[in-house]
């Protein structure tokens, strides 16, 4: 029979496997190479699946899932030179 704590570790595990959404307000971008910039960061971050930016509205919208966090993917931001609005 399995345990309560083993059913929860295997239910965890499996959200952990559902890949999440993230918007991210994103300032610092002023043309198509900061754009390709931005995405290119995100999509380094192991875990990310999809990322699109759009420059005109200073977003990014980024698909992914574990290992990825949301820390990492404004980690990442910043360390390419954009700054992250929450």
């Amino acid at each position: 029979m399995l345990t309560l704590k083993f059913k929860l570790s295997i239910l965890l595990a499996a959200l952990d496997q559902i890949p999440k959404w993230r918007h991210m307000y994103i300032f610092g971008m002023s043309c198509a190479g900061c754009v390709a910039s931005v995405k290119m960061a995100l999509e380094d971050v192991p875990g990310v699946k999809h990322a699109a930016v759009d420059l005109e509205q200073c977003m990014a919208v980024v698909e992914y899932e574990a290992p990825a966090t949301v820390e990492q993917l404004e980690m990442a931001v910043k360390e390419a030179g954009f700054t992250v609005e929450k």
